[in-house]
């Protein structure tokens, strides 16, 4: 059972993560992407070639965030069921 609770925290935690992320690129828009790109155009990092990739392709980018944060969902919750269901088991 331990390890299903260290599982669930840790779970949360990237979850918490993902969805920091999602609001922040929710809130930043094309012009503000393009700006953060141009800024840094004049010695490209890897920060820089996945801005630009994102870019590109934005909505697929939220599609895959959004699928990630509703698959750790689904995992807490099943973590989370059966943490409860092993530590009370008299009402089952």
């Amino acid at each position: 059972m331990e390890i299903e609770i260290g599982t669930t925290c840790l779970l949360l935690i990237v979850l918490a993560f993902l969805a920091a992320i999602d609001v922040a690129f929710g809130y930043l828009s094309d012009v503000g992407l393009r700006r953060l790109v141009a800024d840094h155009e004049d010695r490209p990092t890897v920060a820089t070639s996945f801005l630009t990739e994102i870019l590109e392709d934005r909505p697929r980018f939220r599609f895959t965030l959004s699928t990630a944060i509703q698959i750790l969902l689904v995992a807490v919750s099943v973590l989370v069921t059966s943490i409860t269901l092993r530590a009370f088991p008299n009402f089952t």
